[in-house]
């Protein structure tokens, strides 16, 4: 349960984070999308936009924005709310059931 409780700590500074520079950027989540993108259909480095397939040889600060992006995850391309609630499933799946409890209980008499 710790750990979970650390995990979502940290996922959810890390949908804060996402959420700033959604708002910063009108086009993040696009990105975020096109760069997930890449990691389902396309290897190697990114060279051409996933949209409209031209080269992106003159825009080096996109293709590392799309870099960047693709290690970050799927989280990058869902919204805060869609981030929230992943953290509290996760959150609620650690949270043990009524009858893991029994089972952790000493056994009387």
């Amino acid at each position: 349960m710790t750990t979970a409780i650390a995990v979502a700590r940290e996922s959810a500074g890390d949908s804060l984070e996402l959420l700033k520079k959604s708002k910063d950027d009108s086009k993040f989540q696009l990105k975020a999308v096109a760069a997930q993108w890449h990691v389902q259909h396309h290897t190697g480095a990114i060279v051409n936009c996933p949209l409209c397939e031209h080269e992106l040889k003159g825009c080096q600060s996109l293709i590392v924005e799309l870099e960047s992006l693709r290690s970050a995850g799927s989280a990058a391309a869902r919204a805060f709310d869609d981030n929230i609630n992943a953290i509290l499933v996760s959150l609620n799946a650690s949270v043990p059931t009524q009858q893991t409890w029994v089972q952790l209980l000493p056994k009387t008499g």
